[in-house]
């Protein structure tokens, strides 16, 4: 059927691994899934000689039908660390339908983000598509205690991407 295809794909580096299959339409449009865990990021930072520490696991699952090209993502992890930025209990369920339109659904959080001094706390990113070409957002926090909201839209059209900020 002119696919090319990984039909068993696994990755190990000590204690990380990433298993999956993938395939690739004759165009390179890709279907699959991929389970990652993570337990320590620091010795895959280190392939890139940087430093960084903590852990995340998960899956995504890739799908190309009639040429649109659809993504879901679960992820969580107690946290990650480079330098001084934190992330405490990152998550992530994520829909996208339609890659090349950002037709986008779901959530990410974050028990907290610090960078050195500067902490958000209770960090929510909310998701959810509209029509089509037209995803809103939302991002509910606290930055160093006081409240962090912002609200609006991205739009991709045409091969161009547009962020629009209804509130902040």
């Amino acid at each position: 059927d002119g696919r090319t295809a990984i039909p068993v794909l696994e990755a190990r580096i000590g204690e990380n691994k990433l298993t999956g299959a993938i395939s690739f339409t004759p165009d390179f449009k890709p279907d699959g899934t991929i389970d990652f865990n993570l337990p320590d990021l620091g010795l895959l930072a280190a392939m890139a000689g940087q430093k960084a520490s903590g852990d995340l696991n998960g899956s995504a699952a890739i799908k190309t039908t009639n040429g649109i090209t659809s993504v879901v993502v679960k992820a969580g992890g107690s946290g990650i660390k480079r330098d001084a930025l934190t992330i405490a209990k990152p998550t992530a369920d994520i829909t996208i339908s339609d890659v090349a339109a950002l037709a986008i659904k779901g959530s990410v959080r974050a028990e907290t983000i610090a960078q050195g001094p500067n902490r958000v706390a209770g960090l929510a990113v909310d998701f959810q598509q509209q029509q089509a070409g037209r995803t809103g957002f939302s991002i509910d926090g606290k930055y160093d205690g006081g409240p962090l909201t912002a609200k609006g839209d991205l739009t991709s059209a045409k091969g161009r991407t547009e962020i629009r900020l209804a509130s902040f």
